[in-house]
């Protein structure tokens, strides 16, 4: 999916989203594992800096591990997205979007984007994280919380040890860090 379908594609998503918890989930020194986390690191920064709020809209924040602005709540989950099964519950958002590298198949180039639907998530798989996706998922619904799931996945083009991530997964980091800011600051960030 081309980077514009794709954002059209989300935008629709959100459309009639009021509470949305996103979370970025990765390994920091695993190269392109990390840019789910490192996605979440410069939203929470950019958003709090940014943060001129009218009167009235709630703000809390936790340097680089998580803010919450009115119905917005990003938290940047590393490899334990468990940590916070209980505030995302306490939350109580409509709309829960994750965004974690994601092996597509073949055919599938470093930096792709694609939506993952739940049931191609493998409960049984841990890969760099403590739980799988699908299970962080069903806690949440077994304890109640009646959410929309979107799993946004980009295709790593290495995972070894080191912190920098492939320029094709930075560019894609940097499209869906614009495109997210656009929409957090007009659906949530405005009185």
């Amino acid at each position: 999916m081309d980077l514009h379908g794709f954002e059209t594609d989300l935008l629709h998503k959100l459309q009639d989203t009021r509470r949305l918890a996103l979370i970025g989930i990765g390994a920091d020194l695993r190269e392109d594992d990390a840019v789910g986390t490192l996605l979440a690191r410069e939203l929470i920064d950019e958003i709090d800096q940014g943060c001129h709020l009218p009167p009235g809209i709630d703000h809390e924040h936790s340097i680089d591990e998580l803010v919450k602005v009115g119905g917005l709540l990003v938290i940047n989950a590393t490899v334990a997205p468990e940590q916070y099964i209980t505030l995302v519950k306490e939350f109580a958002p409509d709309t829960v979007l994750l965004v974690d590298a994601a092996a597509m198949g073949k055919g599938v180039m470093p930096g792709d984007i694609a939506f993952i639907k739940e049931t191609e998530l493998d409960a049984s798989t841990f890969s760099t994280h403590t739980i799988s996706l699908r299970y962080f998922i069903e806690i949440l619904q077994t304890m109640g919380l009646r959410a929309t799931f979107l799993i946004i996945g980009i295709q790593p083009g290495k995972l070894g040890y080191g912190e920098e991530i492939s320029p094709h997964v930075a560019e894609t980091k940097v499209f869906l860090k614009s495109m997210l800011l656009r929409y957090v600051r007009k659906t949530f960030m405005q009185t």
